[in-house]
């Protein structure tokens, strides 16, 4: 089959591994909150480091928190049954100040 140049160059592009920081410009605009379990064995914390170091060269507004003796996935982060890596004080937070941003405006009926 017959594939246009153009095209299959994006294709090709968007399947490249360790090309993030050619993509990491789409996000400017965005907010990024990037946080990691020091103790991370799935997904080490250097390589986060290295990714948001990345972001902001291409001028993403970053925010960063590498946990203390946390792993891939944890449950508390500052008292007991706090929400852990996806609903602690600080995501909620993130939460709350970008998703009533106008970066995502609410639907008006």
């Amino acid at each position: 089959s017959f594939t246009d140049p153009g095209l299959k160059a994006i294709l090709e592009a968007c399947f490249a591994e360790h090309n993030a920081d050619v993509h990491a410009p789409n996000l400017k605009g965005v907010p990024v909150l990037a946080r990691v379990g020091a103790n991370d064995q799935a997904v080490p914390a250097y390589h986060v480091r290295r990714m948001v170091r990345v972001l902001r060269a291409a001028g993403v507004n970053v925010t960063y928190q590498e946990l203390s003796n946390k792993d891939h996935w944890w449950w508390d982060t500052r008292r007991a049954n706090d929400g852990g890596v996806l609903n602690d004080a600080q995501m909620r937070n993130f939460f709350r100040t970008h998703l009533s941003s106008s970066f995502f405006p609410r639907k008006t009926e």
